[in-house]
């Protein structure tokens, strides 16, 4: 559902308040996120098919997407060469050559995002329990207020990147991960690294949210939910090779070795907004 969000944030919303109101929409993963968690310590005890059932709800959210969202219309196309509004868009189309190169940097920028984040949000807890010694029935409650941190590091990366430009606040984010991830190996105090959580997690998920309005500047609207989309979700191919790869090193050369991957992988993430135009001055169409 992401592309299409936020096209249509994109087409209801002043580019000045962009990437504040996309980082507030995918905010809510982490909403979710808490709200899921807490259901199960609720529930599991009692049935644990209560938690898919109420995955069910979000029929209730289909319907009242369909009834409250304002209408998306079709406009005509402004630019030369824009794909005519009653012909279907295709990958031809997002793979056209003056959008090419933007395509391929914005999926790079989110393997990397997707990689690091679940290497990092899903080795650290195991990390903390097997190496720094922090109960295992601590971990549930690190992994909320990690979320807790996430929800409001959507807050404030979206503010600022209204004010110093989506590719700046895109790199401080990449730049604070490659800080915040390395205390975990440094420190050794179990406490200490448990109440940083929620520090980590202000930098490590802010990407997300920044790159609805990076992306729905950085592409003209008649392609901008197809291409959005496809940025993002085929991104998802670092979540899949990013935790697999650290779990691979942990075991082979220690998890700690595992962990630095994150870092490394945000670092390279780091570079890619510097082969991107800045899109805050552009008017989303």
């Amino acid at each position: 559902m992401w592309g299409p969000c936020v096209a249509l944030l994109a087409r209801h919303w002043a580019p000045r308040y962009m990437a504040r109101a996309n980082s507030f929409m995918l905010s809510t993963f982490a909403v979710g996120w808490i709200v899921a968690s807490l259901a199960g310590r609720l529930v599991l005890s009692v049935d644990w098919r209560i938690i898919f059932m109420l995955g069910g709800t979000s029929i209730i959210a289909a319907g009242l997407s369909l009834f409250l969202l304002p209408p998306d219309k079709a406009r005509a196309p402004k630019a030369a060469g824009a794909v005519a509004p009653d012909r279907r868009i295709g990958l031809r189309d997002i793979f056209a050559p003056r959008h090419r190169k933007f395509v391929l940097l914005a999926t790079l920028q989110n393997a990397c995002q997707m990689g690091g984040f679940w290497a990092a949000s899903s080795w650290i807890p195991t990390f903390l329990v097997r190496e720094r010694g922090l109960a295992l029935e601590q971990m549930a409650t690190f992994i909320l207020i990690m979320y807790i941190g996430i929800f409001f590091g959507y807050q404030i990366y979206g503010w600022l990147a209204d004010r110093i430009g989506r590719r700046n606040a895109i790199a401080l984010a990449f730049f604070m991960d490659c800080l915040t991830i390395p205390a975990y190996l440094l420190f050794h105090d179990a406490t200490l690294l448990f109440c940083f959580g929620p520090v980590m997690g202000m930098s490590i998920g802010a990407v997300f949210g920044l790159s609805g309005a990076f992306y729905a500047e950085l592409f003209p609207g008649e392609i901008r939910a197809l291409a959005g989309g496809f940025c993002f979700n085929v991104g998802r191919l670092g979540a899949v090779v990013a935790p697999f790869t650290v779990g691979y090193i942990g075991q082979t050369y220690g998890l700690q070795a595992g962990i630095v991957t994150s870092p490394v992988i945000f670092g390279i993430g780091l570079l890619v907004p510097l082969f991107l135009p800045e899109t805050l001055k552009r008017k989303a169409t």
